[in-house]
């Protein structure tokens, strides 16, 4: 004898009588809209639906940006759920700075399971620049910020993130030569669990130990000092002509160092820091 398929009970639709792990598969290949869709169907649904559409947020325009920062900030339990936030403003105004200097910090002070954050705003603006100020993400491993900044905003920020494996910097505004031996020392330390790290050369003579060197010299006798300096890792230093002009540090735990030089076989003074970037890349 064949028995009937069951029916869900009364008030309860065919899609929330599933099991929950099925309501999650099926959450995962939803758009966007559709799962903010489902959050409004039921108290069940949106239990499922919410960890998955906060999960992962990527933000592209200025009212997205100010809509899901007014969410965070009002839905606590849904701000916890974050662990990878992207925002790309390309044509922010300096009226959407000013809100966001407003909303940022305390919504984004309620995602305490944040993993990965990117933030690129591409032009100074006034008003957001110090929305960091009081921040820490305490799960935090890799974090990209493509807006201009100086030392005296970013350094902070990295000293409470250790956690720190890949980080990407925009370009800075304010040259980090000024630092004293004490701060260069702090910032060296700071991130024990770097393996991949790009952004302009200013902030790479920090983190990595070019700052032993001469602010004269070619690249040669930089190399020298390498050689002879007291880390216990060597590095690979990549080097392109000013056209191009990127540099790669590479750890190695045999401490040997080799040098490939750039585009038609020049080399580089790192004084030529105007177009800047660099990479340190796990060997």
């Amino acid at each position: 004898m064949l028995s009937h398929a069951s029916t869900p009970a009364p008030g309860i639709s065919p899609l929330e009588s599933l099991p929950i792990h099925l309501l999650e598969l099926i959450t995962d290949e939803l758009s966007v809209s559709d799962r903010s869709a489902l959050v409004r169907v039921s108290k069940h649904l949106r239990d499922i639906v919410t960890p998955v559409l906060y999960h992962r947020i990527i933000l592209d325009s200025p009212h997205q940006v100010l809509r899901c920062l007014r969410s965070l900030r009002w839905n606590k339990s849904a701000a916890r759920t974050v662990k990878q936030l992207t925002l790309n403003i390309k044509n922010p105004t300096d009226a959407f700075a000013s809100t966001f200097s407003i909303l940022a910090p305390d919504a984004l002070s309620h995602t305490t399971q944040l993993t990965h954050l990117e933030l690129g705003f591409f032009i100074p603006l006034r008003g957001y620049d110090n929305f960091l100020t009081n921040l820490t993400f305490p799960h935090l491993r890799h974090f990209l910020y493509a807006s201009p900044m100086n030392e005296s905003d970013i350094i902070p920020f990295l000293v409470r993130h250790p956690s720190i494996g890949t980080l990407s910097l925009g370009p800075v505004s304010q040259h980090f030569d000024s630092l004293t031996r004490r701060e260069v020392g702090v910032a060296k330390a700071l991130l024990p669990n770097l393996v991949r790290l790009e952004g302009p050369l200013e902030f790479g003579r920090v983190l990595v130990p070019l700052s032993n060197y001469a602010d004269t010299g070619m690249w040669e006798k930089r190399l020298l000092g390498l050689l002879t300096s007291p880390y216990p890792d060597g590095y690979d230093i990549q080097g392109m002509n000013k056209v191009s002009y990127f540099y790669s540090w590479t750890r190695r735990s045999h401490g040997i160092i080799g040098c490939d030089w750039g585009m038609e076989g020049r080399t580089v003074s790192i004084m030529d820091v105007g177009f800047g970037r660099f990479n340190l890349i796990p060997y």
